[in-house]
């Protein structure tokens, strides 16, 4: 498989050095990231009515949100995903840059 040159691509490259099945789909973490920190309550119900199964983590001093979505794990998947979420919580200083999958 190839895979665009940047972190998205770069991610699903190690993904598949490590035998990561592309052809079933997965449980895909993707984090948003804010501009500030804490988000106010505001910001946090805006959040939720977007991704109620959203969560929200602090992480030494920052924080950020996160939520699942299925499907098959592609570049195309990922990426979209991102662009979408991005556009949807701008407004409240977030950004989606990054993502994940669970191997086991």
């Amino acid at each position: 498989m190839e895979f665009p040159n940047d972190a998205d691509g770069d991610a699903l490259k190690r993904m598949a050095q490590s035998g990561f099945d592309f052809t079933k789909e997965s449980d895909v973490d993707f984090n948003i990231d804010f501009d500030h920190w804490p988000v106010s309550e505001a910001e946090y119900k805006y959040i939720k009515g977007l991704y109620p199964d959203c969560k929200f983590y602090e992480s030494e001093g920052n924080g950020y949100a996160c939520f699942q979505m299925r499907g098959l794990v592609t570049y195309k998947f990922v990426t979209s995903i991102q662009k979408m979420v991005s556009d949807e919580v701008r407004k409240v200083g977030g950004i989606c840059e990054s993502w994940g999958v669970l191997q086991g």
